[in-house]
């Protein structure tokens, strides 16, 4: 069955999503936050507003400056005159632009809308004075970059990558082993933005899986195109190493650690823990102490602590292969990882306009469920849906577990729909749904109440359903990205057999056969309740659509 919308945004309701892709971006999930702007880009195409913020997600996040310009670009044809998000557009072609022709073009365009803006006065004067004295355009703004202030390029790496990809549009300005450095450099700037998605993600307790890491995959093709032109640098072969290892390119890391190694053979202990790294990825544990053996007499010689005590720690690893996690000490990963979901949430019900509880939303639910009773009703596909639109996983899982003290079949019906929306949704919707699923197994607070929860939800309902075939699979990808362990502690269990599938039937499927489904329209309910807080986070992110200028 092809994928289906259960709530259709509105223009109001944009604002709001947008606001959620840039949540995303910021808690290290930028590669959801563009799922989530593609489903944007699909409801309401060639949109000002969506466009402008696609490229600041591009620029900011990915340091993609020639895709965040043409972004900008799109964003002023398609704003109206008057549309205040035209003038910002505008602004930031400029500072994107790939030439002084292009900049002197867009930068009156944009002064002409905006003529008060003091940053771009100021690199029109600068580019004007470079012009005059012969610079070449790019290698001008590659010594922008330079010359930029030490904490505004640590405080703004995406912008100074991007400023960087549009300056090699012109490499032809550049001798060889000053493009390796502008790359170099490039790369670094991406590495950046990808170690603050890292550490976001590790205080969220939660891994970072290598097809997520998009920043770092820009910054290894960033160093290929470096290594390609320059093959002799241990230092570049060496962050090729680390970063493969990141990407789980374990294989190639180890290559690229063992050229370092022959290109520095003494004092340089970094390749050996990036080789030994990626064996570790690999299982290969006798080799993994040996290269930690020699790391750490390499860094010994050569006096790096730092190195030393991460060779030490190699050298004496003890795993076997064969290692599960403590149940103990998973249990207390499951108790820090909804400590960290539940501030998530509370940063979210407390924004400027918000009351800081879950008041409003629990009220919002339990009036739109009362009129069922305790009976099932397919509306209860799009109050689910409508929640996951404005609201994150996190947000929602406290509403719904708050709910069910007052109205536990209301919360049984809320789940139910919720596997329903997981298999006949698609994009940042099934994610979503998915991720709340999750945060309802985890919520049991043992590893045995996720097993048993995982079973009955998702095991059974698959067996007995060939409509919900592929939950498991969904499901299972979510646990991996949440925590590499979940899928093999929690949905790794013995096949369902026939009393599972009876019980899913008698407890979840009956709502979506024909009778319960099809020949009972979802009504449209007016606002009230859940909607009274939307408006409030209307309000509250109204002013967020024109943030983050230049």
């Amino acid at each position: 069955m092809p994928p289906t919308r259960y709530y259709q945004r509105d223009r109001d309701d944009k604002i709001n999503s947008i606001n959620r892709c840039f949540t995303d971006a910021e808690q290290g999930r930028i590669e959801l936050a563009l799922v989530r702007m593609g489903d944007l880009m699909e409801e309401f195409p060639n949109d000002a507003s969506v466009l402008y913020a696609r490229g600041l997600l591009q620029r900011d996040f990915l340091g993609c400056g020639l895709k965040a310009r043409d972004d900008f670009e799109k964003a002023f044809h398609a704003a109206s005159p008057g549309e205040e998000v035209r003038g910002l557009a505008a602004c930031n072609v400029a500072t994107l632009a790939r030439s002084y022709e292009e900049f002197e073009r867009w930068s009156a365009t944009a002064l002409e809308i905006l003529p008060g803006d003091a940053g771009l006065k100021g690199m029109k004067a600068a580019l004007a004075e470079a012009k005059h004295a012969g610079a070449d355009y790019h290698a001008t703004l590659v010594n922008f970059v330079a010359a930029a202030p030490p904490n505004e390029r640590e405080s703004r790496p995406g912008a100074a990558a991007s400023g960087l990809e549009v300056a090699l549009t012109g490499r032809q300005a550049f001798r060889a082993e000053e493009e390796v450095d502008v790359r170099k450099h490039r790369a670094q700037f991406l590495r950046q933005l990808d170690r603050r998605a890292a550490e976001t993600r590790e205080m969220l307790r939660e891994n970072f899986p290598p097809e997520q890491r998009l920043a770092l995959q820009g910054a290894l093709e960033e160093m290929e195109q470096a290594l390609a032109l320059e093959d002799s640098d241990a230092e570049l072969w060496n962050f090729h190493a680390a970063w493969c290892s990141l990407l789980r390119r374990d294989d190639e890391a180890i290559r690229s650690a063992d050229k370092a190694i022959a290109l520095r053979p003494h004092g340089y202990a970094k390749p050996w823990i990036n080789k030994a790294n990626a064996l570790l990825h690999l299982e290969r544990f006798d080799e993994v102490r040996q290269c930690g053996k020699e790391a750490a007499r390499q860094a010994e010689a050569a006096g790096l602590d730092a190195d030393l005590r991460q060779a030490q720690e190699l050298a004496s690893i003890r795993r076997t292969g064969h290692e599960v996690p403590d149940e103990g000490a998973f249990t207390r990963w499951m108790e820090d990882f909804l400590k960290a979901a539940a501030l998530t949430s509370k940063k979210e019900v407390s924004q400027k306009g918000w009351s800081g509880k879950y008041t409003e939303l629990l009220n919002g639910f339990l009036k739109r469920t009362r009129p069922f009773g305790v009976d099932w009703h397919p509306a209860y596909l799009r109050i689910l849906a409508e929640m996951l639109i404005y609201f994150s996983p996190e947000t929602c899982r406290i509403t719904l577990v708050e709910a069910r003290g007052q109205n536990e079949a209301g919360y049984e019906n809320a789940l139910n729909a919720l596997l329903y929306l997981i298999v006949h949704s698609s994009g940042a919707m099934q994610r979503d749904a998915t991720r709340l699923l999750c945060l309802m197994f985890l919520g049991t607070g043992t590893v045995n109440g996720a097993r048993n929860m995982y079973r009955q939800a998702v095991m059974e309902t698959a067996a007995a359903s060939s409509e919900f075939q592929e939950l498991p699979a969904i499901v299972r990808e979510e646990l991996g990205r949440i925590n590499l362990w979940l899928p093999k502690l929690t949905a790794d269990q013995e096949p369902v057999d026939e009393a599972g599938v009876g019980h899913a039937r008698r407890t979840v499927l009956w709502r979506f056969d024909p009778t319960h489904m099809t020949d009972r329209a979802i009504p449209h309910q007016t606002p009230g309740g859940c909607a009274t807080l939307i408006v409030m986070a209307l309000v509250a992110t109204i002013g967020w659509i024109l943030w983050r200028i230049l």
